[in-house]
């Protein structure tokens, strides 16, 4: 049925008609909302619901979790409070004395209570039970006392059951609960600059800046050095240890892996992971990547992205940079911009499907070449001093919605580069999902010629200017 605010609902409850094609795709024909297509995803993502409502968050920017023992989540939001989400009713309970509340980090404290960090407020006890909060009053002594009201995000990490780490840019404080007082560190225990600083869990406690990655050891008070970025991979904007205790990291410029036993940094991808905001395993050793512009998976073993989008159940395109939730079961949550994605990897991921690939018009300077489509083999001379050379590829696959991936490998007599794009346009005519891109040509040369041949794109130039361009799906 449908549910106001639900993009995983019906979207209409009235409907004339229902329709299985050759592929097994489900259509619904609505009465007035238009043809609808249904298929199962192993996604769902979760945005704000009107107050009273169970299906959505109190907010929908996500900025802290934590599993109880029972597998339930308590999910911190930005300026809406505390949510308790039950995965498997799917459901989420807010509480009321949470409300206006920016909860950066969430640790347990007891049975009954957990500890807030609030943003700009300070640290709160949370009775589970009653959902009413109470300040934690620390005892200051040599620790600044303005250090939640500098505007930084104060995080939470438990060490024993006595103390907690505070972390926030360029500030690392250890405070015993049963002592009621921090702990004295060493004064150059930090390096000159500590920006943006996350816990990241692995073998042992680790910390991430946006230029190094460190490891944290209490027992002898000190912040070691496992690795310091160089200016080419540009800004560490997450970390994650793999099984083989590797350390996979998003950059501002790409994904790179280190192996600190070999202290050897491998390159992985520095075309499409740009900006990447978390990283996550999941049981089958898939790597999930958000960035700034969508979801990924990536399989280390055979090199293949997968990529996401509205037709899988993810309907934020943006990523906040927050750490990625794994819970217990194996599900993985990422923060959006526009709602929490929850990751149900266990399920069967897209496999290579056998699809088709036709070239189905040329436009250039905007202009098509035939008004009508290209069909068959033909040739197809191109001036030389044209401006822009626009190509339309229409796909036909068995998942129609799912969103494609195109690279065209450009090859020239002195340079050769790649252009990818992810453009889309749904034909409702034809069925099918076809992409338009557009090329900015070398201008040096004679005429060229181009053709379509076996679903594949290809130019061939004179002698003086020499392009093919190759299709493969991703």
């Amino acid at each position: 049925m449908h549910l106001p605010g639900d993009r995983h609902s019906l979207p209409v409850n009235s409907f004339a008609c229902l329709y299985i094609d050759d592929e097994d795709n489900v259509w619904a024909g609505s009465i007035r909302g238009g043809l609808i297509g249904i298929k199962p995803v192993f996604m769902t993502t979760y945005r704000d619901a009107p107050p009273g409502a169970s299906y959505g968050l109190s907010f929908q920017s996500v900025t802290s979790m934590y599993e109880d023992r029972d597998g339930k989540i308590w999910v911190g939001t930005d300026g809406g409070g505390l949510d308790l989400f039950d995965p498997q009713k799917e459901t989420f309970r807010k509480y009321p004395q949470t409300a206006g509340m920016k909860v950066v980090s969430i640790m347990p404290y007891s049975d009954s209570e957990l500890m807030l960090s609030l943003f700009g407020v300070g640290l709160y006890h949370f009775n589970k039970n009653t959902g009413e909060c109470r300040e934690f009053l620390l005892n200051w002594g040599h620790v600044r006392k303005d250090l939640f009201l500098r505007g930084n995000s104060i995080r939470l990490f438990p060490l024993d059951e006595d103390c907690f780490c505070l972390l926030s840019d360029n500030h690392l404080s250890v405070y015993n609960r049963r002592k009621q007082q921090f702990e004295s560190l060493p004064e150059d225990l930090l390096p000159q600059s500590l920006l943006a600083p996350r816990f990241i869990q692995g073998d042992s406690c680790y910390i991430s800046s946006s230029a190094a990655l460190y490891v944290l050891d209490i027992p002898h008070k000190q912040l070691r050095p496992l690795f310091v970025r160089n200016e080419d991979i540009g800004t560490i904007l997450a970390v994650k240890q793999d099984k083989d205790n590797r350390f996979w990291l998003g950059t501002s410029s790409g994904l790179y892996v280190y192996d600190r036993l070999s202290e050897r940094l491998d390159t992985v991808d520095q075309d499409r992971f740009i900006g990447v905001t978390s990283l996550a395993f999941d049981r089958s050793d898939r790597l999930w990547i958000s960035t700034h512009e969508g979801l990924y998976a990536y399989v280390p073993d055979e090199k293949r992205v997968i990529v996401f989008g509205e037709s899988d159940g993810v309907f934020t395109r943006e990523f906040l940079p927050e750490p990625a939730f794994e819970a217990s079961s194996g599900n993985i949550y990422i923060s959006g911009v526009e709602g929490l994605v929850r990751i149900r990897p266990d399920y069967d991921i897209h496999e290579e499907e056998d699809f088709s690939v036709s070239m189905i018009n040329l436009a250039l300077d905007g202009a098509p070449i035939h008004p009508d489509g290209i069909s068959g083999e033909q040739a197809i001379s191109i001036p030389w001093d044209y401006v822009s050379f626009g190509l339309s590829v229409i796909v036909k696959e068995k998942d129609l919605m799912r969103k494609k991936l195109f690279r065209f490998y450009i090859k020239g007599d002195r340079e050769e580069w790649r252009l990818e794009c992810s453009f889309e346009i749904i034909d409702s005519r034809c069925g099918a999902s076809f992409v338009e891109t557009r090329l900015v040509p070398d201008r040096d040369g004679d005429d060229c010629v181009c053709g379509n041949w076996r679903d594949d794109l290809v130019c061939h130039a004179t002698q003086r200017k020499e392009t093919c361009l190759g299709h493969e799906r991703t």
